[in-house]
């Protein structure tokens, strides 16, 4: 008997080819970035610290590619100055900026074109989020409409808005349903270019988000070989290499070679900055993955009263609700007897193992092993990240649970979606980026054309260090002199200009050693103004 296919087939075409992704983009934008279109996009959300960084190294891409003259050099950016490579500090997000240089060449301002990125590149994960769960599961567009409303709008997803560079997750997306279709039909020229475009978006993914791309290795991974343990869906995997290796292999050299410069990039600075200390990786908890966050609409009373769900970060509110919760589990439970929903399942349940906490120690956790033996792990700082690649099984399940209850009716269908959906609500922080960009000109203003790099060393404002180090960074492009001062995924060894913040002359004379030292230690030539003026070296 021929072995049984991993995936179903997918239905056939039916009216409203566009009209279900059209309607998971909408429903996704109104869900996630209510505030920040009611605001007129004035608003946009997070706080103003990552979220500026990561907008910085976005607008970073598109003045490379018009030649501004501090960013001539990729992975040349004008803080940590003169330190060379800062740009592989942390995510690249070069395969997720082309719409914001789009905004950016018709005329938006970098405020204006990063709230149209975001909203587009949600956007972008409904739509093909709707595509990849109906190519993957077979079911009707409704169905798989509102599985990729959960996933690009989920509360996971929102509580990660903080964090842009986890929010671009079509790469990752067209991965699975590039991979699901040429699973479906080995052997034919569709299947063959469908690996190809595979190793592309894989590629891609890397030069998006270093974490999205390395879980999705781990999760592929684990789904292969959770696929290998099934007799049914061995054949499935064998078949596929038998008809179809040397795409398979052409398509593995292919994502490696366009690979190479960014891992290259990424050994060498390791090497010289190192990884995070293990003291500073944090995992979740068992909770963690049924909290939906103290800002939800629905259960925030309830776990602001709950010591071990109101102390979490935002990177540990994983969960979903209760009822779409329990409706993914019986979609799951009810597609069983699909091979393709036994692995997704098997694999999330998989994944929430490997990233959660056991016991009291943070040592009691199978991810020591995989940090231990995986190569790249040892990078993963934020573990409860995984979460994302749960959201795909949590998708997956009310896609199955919604198509199951359209045989009852679409009314029953649509409620049944719909009662998930509002569950995911949630009030997340905003922040005005207006309000920022007034004090970073106020600050560029006060460069003189003559310093060949400058230095800030505010005092105190209430707010943490961070916040003036992303000012001074943001300085630098209007000022056109570059920074002492920086913030990134890691810091340059002998850089002692972290906490930037002056409190009394313990700190100036601090600042003084470690500004003279960090210069000393370059050999930097010219003069390195103190700002605020007046504050000499």
């Amino acid at each position: 008997m021929e072995p049984a296919p991993l995936l179903h087939r997918r239905p056939a075409a039916d009216a409203g080819l566009f009209l279900a992704p059209a309607l998971a983009v909408v429903a996704s934008l109104l869900l996630a970035h209510h505030r920040l279109l009611a605001s007129g996009l004035a608003r946009v959300p997070g706080d103003a610290g990552d979220v500026r960084f990561v907008h910085y190294c976005i607008e970073h891409t598109w003045v490379w590619l018009v030649g501004h003259p501090l960013h001539r050099r990729f992975w040349e950016l004008p803080f940590f100055h003169p330190a060379p490579d800062v740009g592989a500090y942390s995510d690249v997000l070069l395969g997720v900026a082309p719409p914001y240089w789009l905004f950016r060449a018709l005329g938006a301002g970098p405020d204006r074109a990063y709230a149209l990125w975001l909203l587009t590149t949600t956007a972008l994960n409904a739509a093909v989020g709707t595509w990849a769960l109906r190519t993957v599961l077979g079911v009707g567009r409704v169905a798989a409409a509102m599985g990729a409303v959960l996933l690009a709008a989920g509360a996971p997803r929102i509580h990660v808005l903080n964090h842009p560079q986890l929010v671009g997750a079509a790469w990752l997306l067209l991965v699975l349903g590039l991979v699901a279709g040429a699973l479906r039909a080995p052997g034919t020229v569709r299947a063959r270019l469908a690996w190809l475009g595979a190793g592309l978006a894989f590629a891609a993914q890397a030069w998006s988000s270093y974490y999205l791309w390395w879980f999705l290795g781990l999760g592929l991974g684990v789904a292969a070989a959770v696929a290998l343990a099934g007799r049914r869906t061995r054949g499935v995997l064998g078949e596929a290499l038998r008809q179809d290796g040397r795409a398979i292999g052409c398509a593995a050299l292919l994502s490696a070679l366009l690979l190479f410069p960014l891992l290259h990039t990424w050994w060498q600075v390791a090497q010289v900055v190192g990884l995070r200390p293990v003291q500073n990786v944090f995992l979740a908890r068992g909770q963690s993955w049924l909290n939906p966050g103290p800002d939800s609409w629905w259960y925030g009373a309830l776990v602001r009263r709950l010591p071990g769900l109101r102390t979490q970060t935002g990177e540990q509110e994983l969960g979903v609700g209760l009822v779409t919760t329990g409706v993914a589990l019986a979609g799951l439970w009810w597609a069983r007897h699909r091979p393709v929903a036994r692995v997704l399942a098997v694999t999330a349940a998989l994944l929430v193992v490997l990233g959660t906490q056991l016991g009291p120690w943070r040592g009691a956790s199978p991810w020591n092993a995989v940090a231990a033996l995986l190569p790249g792990a040892a990078a993963i700082r934020a573990v409860p990240r995984l979460g994302l690649l749960v959201l795909l099984a949590w998708a997956a399940g009310l896609a199955l649970a919604v198509d199951a209850a359209r045989r009852r009716g679409w009314w029953a269908a649509a409620l049944l979606g719909l009662g998930c959906l509002l569950e995911q609500g949630v009030s997340f922080a905003h922040f005005s980026p207006a309000e920022e960009r007034g004090r970073v000109d106020r600050l560029a203003a006060a460069v003189v054309p003559r310093c060949a790099a400058f230095v800030y060393t505010p005092a105190p404002d209430g707010w943490p260090a961070w916040r003036s180090q992303i000012d001074a960074v943001w300085a630098t492009d209007a000022s056109g002199v570059p920074t002492l001062n920086g913030y990134s995924g890691n810091l340059p060894p002998g850089w002692g200009l972290e906490d930037c913040l002056v409190r009394g002359p313990a700190d100036r004379a601090r600042l003084d050693t470690a500004a003279a030292d960090w210069i000393r230690r370059w050999g930097l030539q010219g003069e390195v103004c103190r700002l605020p003026p007046g504050q000499g070296l």
